[in-house]
């Protein structure tokens, strides 16, 4: 990955983890969107099988996709599952579905009324 996208997915990881951006859900599945700017980022988990020659693989990996303010895709970056980047990819991925799902304030609400309970 070059170091301007590096520098992006720090940025963006961080933002999503503290919640100051908001990740949406998109019409396609496992993926999620946040508007930055006039401009949106997407992430999107991939696993597929390719059955070709009598072997099927499994092709795992993760894209991160530039979109423009007139919601043109201007550039994509792939990190599959045994790439070098595909943890850092992945990890964001995962932060923005659970930010997107509310995971964490689920569980809080969950444990508060299961602390009552007990």
């Amino acid at each position: 990955m070059i170091k301007k996208y590096e520098e992006f997915v720090s940025k963006l990881q961080t933002a999503t983890d503290e919640r100051t951006i908001a990740w949406e859900k998109t019409s396609g599945n496992d993926e999620y969107q946040a508007v930055i700017g006039g401009s949106s980022v997407s992430i999107k988990y991939h696993e597929a099988l390719d059955f070709g020659i009598g072997i099927s693989e499994s092709k795992t990996y993760v894209s991160l996709i530039l979109w423009n303010s007139k919601g043109e895709k201007i550039d994509e970056v792939r990190a599959e599952a045994n790439g070098i980047d595909y943890s850092v990819l992945h990890k964001l991925y995962e932060s923005a579905r659970r930010a997107c799902n509310k995971v964490e304030e689920t569980l809080d609400e969950m444990l508060a009324v299961l602390e009552v309970a007990s």
